[in-house]
């Protein structure tokens, strides 16, 4: 749900990717498979430090 809305429906394996992580979290993420059943494990991209200005 984002913002009172179903934004996917379906099965977990079928309905989390990448898109629909950014879009309902504004996260940018990988999507792996867990080794036991296949379902999906979603792992936080690094966020980069902002430059340090002198």
């Amino acid at each position: 749900m984002k913002d009172g809305r179903v934004v996917a429906q379906g099965g977990p394996r079928d309905t989390v990717d990448e898109a629909l992580v950014k879009d309902v979290y504004a996260l940018d993420a990988d999507i792996l498979s867990a080794p036991g059943d296949g379902s999906p494990v979603v792992v936080p991209r690094a966020r980069r430090a902002a430059a340090r200005q002198p």
